[in-house]
């Protein structure tokens, strides 16, 4: 058995939810989402008849209300929600509405092609008159691995005037049919965060430092600190400049291991810290491997769990200490001296 489309792409945490399937020497046309609250926000799973089992699906699960939109209408919507719609056939361009408030903020936001659907999606913000107030083809995720091209759209905008305001979601190919489904979140930003390490799998001589590269994912506007700690790891392991300053996405840190060789491999979980409106929030960091594709695009595709192997150190740097204890700074754009004996 084998799915080709499954509709619709997720559903409520903790909610019942039946898809409708379509493929291949399938037993059944209808299969139950594991959809129980806890799991990730992008889930796979398959099923089974006997002992044929069909291919893995993607699909989304989310704490926000959701419902399927009503072909053919100018849906209306009560913020904030989830959307479960498609581009039925070539050409057809779907249309919701909602009530918006003057200097209110507004996130629309299309999961499709993460979710193994082949839609293109443009997605545009339009108030009554028809005016467009914003859109995006495009928004690349670096969570999403080698899903090329990352065709999914996202778009955040602040309303000018109370009114009545129009999200228009349509295929940039004009292409269309039962495969071309999408989820669409529309709501106020939720600021939030993720945070990816590369590489997955690290070699280090025993008692040395292996640099490793903390990527941020800002979702949804947040711009703060994030600090980040090794979680229940083995005696000898230790972060150095575990933060990532507000606004970067990116940082370079140090990952000390301990000085004698191990055995096997050992599994390490690095873990994001950050106050996301009064709330402290953490978030497991997803071990990734930083990869080519095409020549020059660069893709971060996650791992199953960071891997480091102590190895036997064959050399050991000569003991040293600072001149001075008192700290250096470093202006940007500038350089500074550090003394060591």
């Amino acid at each position: 058995p084998f799915i080709t489309s499954i509709f619709p792409l997720g559903g409520q945490a903790g909610s019942p939810t039946v898809a409708r399937i379509e493929g291949w020497n399938l037993p059944w046309d209808e299969v139950v989402l594991d959809t129980w609250t806890g799991l990730r926000k992008t889930q796979r799973s398959a099923w089974n008849s006997g002992d044929r089992w069909t291919n893995v699906v993607t699909y989304a699960v989310d704490e926000l209300p959701d419902l399927e939109e009503i072909p053919g209408t100018r849906q209306s919507l009560s913020l904030p929600l989830i959307v479960n719609g498609r581009i039925g056939r070539p050409g057809e361009i779907d249309l919701y509405q909602f009530d918006g408030r003057a200097g209110g903020e507004v996130v629309a936001e299309i999961e499709a092609r993460r979710l193994g659907s082949p839609l293109d999606s443009v997605l545009q913000l339009l108030d009554e008159s028809g005016r467009v107030l914003a859109w995006n083809d495009d928004h690349p995720d670096k969570r999403a691995g080698l899903v090329t091209p990352q065709a999914d759209s996202h778009v955040r905008a602040t309303l000018p005037r109370n009114g009545t305001y129009l999200i228009r979601v349509a295929e940039g190919q004009s292409h269309g049919g039962p495969a071309y489904g999408y989820r669409l979140r529309v709501s106020p930003p939720r600021p939030d965060f993720a945070v990816l390490v590369t590489p997955a799998s690290i070699n280090a001589p025993g008692g040395m430092l292996a640099p490793i590269t903390v990527h941020a994912v800002r979702l949804d506007g947040y711009e703060g600190d994030i600090d980040l700690e090794l979680r229940d790891a083995p005696p000898g392991f230790a972060l150095s400049g575990a933060r990532i300053p507000a606004g970067r996405e990116m940082v370079r840190m140090t990952l000390a291991d301990p000085p004698l060789r191990t055995k096997e491999p050992i599994p390490l979980r690095i873990v994001g810290r950050a106050e996301v409106e009064g709330k402290e929030v953490t978030r497991l960091a997803i071990p990734a491997e930083d990869m080519m594709q095409a020549f020059g695009l660069r893709h971060l595709v996650p791992a199953r769990q960071l891997m480091v192997d102590v190895l036997k150190s064959w050399r050991r740097a000569p003991p040293m200490r600072l001149v001075r204890d008192a700290p250096t700074r470093i202006p940007v754009g500038g350089s500074a001296e550090v003394h060591v004996l």
